[in-house]
C-alpha cells in the first residue's frame, strides 16, 4: 500500500466518516491516546512518526458512571447501580514529522441497569460519536516538550444525559507538554472542551454538560525491560456550574494505574484499572481496561526506487545503480553497535534515523542502538543522492531465545582497554564475573583489561544458574609509528569537555593527521594523582573518549579504527609530587599506526 494513499484519500476520510451513525462525545472519561506513546489517555509531546499507521482497540468495563438525581428540581443524588462495556478503537496516520491525524470510535456493546424508585435509565447501544482530530508537535527535537491536540466529537445519539435532545458537535482543544527524566516521562494536558447543551430528556436525570476545562497528568516508568508502569490523573471541571447546584456535579476525576507491555517490536498490549478516589463526581465508581497497539509503516513503490523484500520490517530502497549496506535487517543487544558497509555508492555518505531511536558515530554511520528495546529504520544517502535502507532490531537479553549465550564470544583488547559483554538469552538477573586471569567486570558487564598481557575468561551467570563465558587475549600496546603528546590541552573544570582553545588545538592535530595513510589510532588519556583512583580513572577515560569523538567528527575514519583508553593515575611520566611533574602527567597521548 503506498504512502501517498494515505495522505491524498486518508485525512478526507477521517474527517468525512461523521456521516455513520454514533458513548465518546458524551461525557466518556476514559479516552485513550491515539498514538499509544508514552501513557493511556494523556497525551505525549512525541510525535508519531512520519508515514506511520497505528492501529489501537480497547475494552472496557466501567461500573457506576450516571449521576442520578431522584428529584431533578432539587437536585436531590440518589444512589443508582449501572454498568458498561465499551470497545474503543482508533486510528492514526503520521503525515510529517511533526504531524498526524487519527480517528476514535467508540462502540457501546453492553449496557445494564436497576430499575429504582420507578426510575429506569437506558442508554442506546453502538457507535454514539466519532472523534476525528489532528496532533502538531512543536520543533525538531527527538522528543519534543510541547503539542497540540485538537478535535471534534460528533455524536448522533438522540436523548442523551449528556448532551441532550439534539446532540451538536463538541470541540476539544489540548496542550500536552512532556519531560523524559532518564527512563522516566511526566506528561501535563490542559485544555478546554467547548460544548453546546440541547434540552434535557424527559427521560434522562441530569441535565447536559456545557463547557469544561480539561486536564490530565501522567508519569511513566520501565517497571520491567518489555514493559513499563503508568499512573494518570484525569480531571475535568465546567466553566459555568448553571444548572447545576455544586460544580462537583457536572466535574470527573479518576485515577489509572497500568502496564503498558511491548508483545512484540510493533504491538504493545495495555491493561490497568480506574477509581473514582473517595469524590462523587461523573466519573464511574471503577474501571478495568486491555487494549492492543499495533503500528505499520507502509512503504513507497516509486518506479526510481524498486523495493527489496527482507526477512522482517520494512522493505528496503535499493537505487538502480544497486547501491546498499550489509548488514540490511541486523537484530543486536540494547546498546550494541551496528557497523555498516557500503556497496554500489559514492562517499560521502549521510545516514537519518527514519523511525525508531538511537545514534550515529563518526562519518560511517556506526549505529548505537539504544538501551530500550525497539527497532530503527535507518536511511543512507551517497554524494549522488541514491538511497536504500537498513533494519535494526535491539533486543533485550532476555529477549532471545534459547539458553544463555554472552557477546561477544571472544575479544582481542589492548591493556586497559574497556569492552561492554552482553548476555543473550537465558532469565534475568544477570550476574558478571572474572574466574580466570585479572582485571574488573561489572554488573553491567563492562570489562577493564589488566595493565599487563594475559588471557582472561569471564562468566556471566542467570537468574536459574546457568552461565556462558567469553574469553579476552590482553594485548600490549604497539610501538606507534608516529606519537603525538597533546601537552597544550586544557579540558573544563573536573569535566571532559575541552576549553575553547584547546578545541582549536586540535584542530592543529587533525590538519596533520589529513597527510597521513592511518591505519589506526590508539588514544591513552593519563591523570595525575590529585583525586581517588576511581574518579581518575573514569575522568581520563572520559578525556579519551572526547578526543575519539573529535577526531571521528573530522577525520575520514571509522570508529573501529580508533581506541580510547583511560588509564587514570597508573602511568606517570614524572612525578606527582610537584605542580611542575602533576601538569605533565595530565596528557593525552595519541598513537599513530600507518598503513604500510
Amino acid at each position: 500500500m503506498k504512502k501517498w494513499f494515505f495522505k491524498i484519500i486518508l485525512l478526507p476520510l477521517l474527517i468525512s466518516m461523521h456521516a455513520f451513525p454514533s458513548v465518546l462525545g458524551d461525557m466518556q472519561t476514559f479516552v485513550p491516546n491515539t498514538d499509544g506513546l508514552d501513557f493511556i489517555t494523556v497525551h505525549s509531546s512525541r510525535p508519531l512518526y512520519g508515514d506511520y499507521l497505528v492501529l489501537s482497540q480497547y475494552l472496557n468495563f466501567a461500573k457506576d458512571h450516571l449521576l442520578v438525581f431522584k428529584d431533578i428540581n432539587t437536585q436531590t443524588k440518589m444512589s443508582y447501580a449501572n454498568e458498561l462495556a465499551e470497545y474503543d478503537f482508533s486510528i492514526g496516520y503520521g503525515f510529517t514529522k511533526n504531524l498526524s491525524a487519527f480517528l476514535q470510535a467508540p462502540f457501546l456493546w453492553y449496557y445494564n441497569s436497576e430499575t429504582k424508585e420507578g426510575i429506569k435509565i437506558n442508554i442506546d447501544k453502538g457507535i454514539h460519536s466519532l472523534r476525528p482530530g489532528v496532533k502538531y508537535s512543536f520543533g525538531d527535537a527527538e522528543i519534543p516538550s510541547w503539542a497540540m491536540v485538537a478535535s471534534v466529537d460528533i455524536p448522533s445519539l438522540v436523548d442523551s444525559p449528556y448532551t441532550g435532545v439534539s446532540p451538536k458537535p463538541i470541540f476539544n482543544f489540548e496542550l500536552a507538554y512532556s519531560h523524559r527524566n532518564d527512563k522516566a516521562v511526566h506528561g501535563v494536558n490542559a485544555g478546554i472542551r467547548i460544548r453546546e447543551p440541547s434540552e434535557r430528556p424527559p427521560t434522562q436525570r441530569m441535565f447536559p454538560l456545557d463547557d469544561q476545562l480539561t486536564m490530565s497528568y501522567g508519569y511513566s516508568n520501565e517497571f520491567t525491560e518489555t514493559s513499563r508502569w503508568v499512573f494518570e490523573t484525569i480531571f475535568s471541571y465546567p466553566l459555568e456550574k448553571k444548572p447545576y447546584e455544586r460544580a462537583d456535579d457536572a466535574s470527573s476525576l479518576d485515577l489509572l494505574l497500568a502496564l503498558k507491555h511491548r508483545w512484540w517490536k510493533n504491538t504493545n498490549f495495555d491493561w490497568g484499572a480506574t477509581i473514582e478516589p473517595g469524590v462523587d463526581s461523573l466519573a464511574p465508581a471503577w474501571r478495568v481496561f486491555a487494549g492492543l497497539v499495533w503500528y505499520w509503516k507502509p512503504t513507497s513503490s516509486e518506479a526510481s526506487a524498486p523495493t527489496q523484500t527482507v526477512r522482517k520490517g520494512p522493505p528496503a530502497r535499493i537505487s538502480p545503480t544497486g547501491f546498499r549496506v550489509t548488514p540490511e535487517d541486523s537484530t543486536v543487544v540494547v546498546g550494541e553497535q551496528v557497523s555498516f558497509e557500503f556497496f554500489g555508492g559514492k562517499a560521502p555518505y549521510q545516514c537519518e534515523i527514519l523511525s525508531g531511536d538511537g545514534q550515529f558515530i563518526g562519518k560511517y554511520c556506526d549505529f548505537l542502538s539504544p538501551e530500550n528495546p525497539g527497532a530503527s529504520e535507518i536511511e543512507f544517502k551517497d554524494s549522488l543522492g541514491q538511497t536504500t535502507t537498513a533494519l535494526v532490531t535491539y533486543k533485550a537479553p532476555s529477549e532471545f531465545a534459547g539458553d544463555l549465550g554472552i557477546r561477544p564470544q571472544h575479544a582481542d583488547l589492548f591493556e586497559g582497554q574497556t569492552i561492554q559483554f552482553r548476555a543473550v538469552g537465558g532469565k534475568p538477573p544477570f550476574r558478571y564475573g572474572v574466574i580466570d586471569g585479572s582485571g574488573t567486570i561489572s554488573q553491567n558487564g563492562f570489562f577493564k583489561a589488566p595493565l599487563e598481557a594475559q588471557n582472561v575468561t569471564v562468566e556471566v551467570v542467570d537468574g536459574v544458574g546457568r552461565s556462558a563465558r567469553a574469553t579476552i587475549k590482553v594485548k600490549e600496546i604497539p610501538k606507534p609509528d608516529k606519537l603525538i603528546r597533546l601537552k597544550n590541552l586544557e579540558f573544563d573544570f573536573d569535566r571532559a569537555t575541552l576549553t575553547q582553545g584547546s578545541k582549536k588545538e586540535i584542530e592543529k592535530i587533525i590538519s596533520t593527521l589529513f597527510d597521513l595513510n592511518i591505519k589506526s589510532l590508539i588514544i591513552e588519556g593519563h591523570t595525575d594523582s590529585m583525586g581517588s583512583d576511581d574518579y581518575n580513572q573514569n575522568l581520563s577515560e572520559r578525556r579519551a573518549k572526547t578526543i575519539k569523538n573529535n577526531l571521528l567528527d573530522n577525520l575520514d575514519i571509522r570508529d573501529n579504527q580508533i581506541t580510547a583508553i583511560g588509564f587514570g593515575e597508573a602511568r606517570p611520566i614524572a612525578t606527582n609530587k610537584t605542580d611542575a611533574g602533576r601538569a605533565k602527567n595530565r596528557r593525552v597521548d595519541l598513537k599513530v599506526y600507518i598503513k604500510k
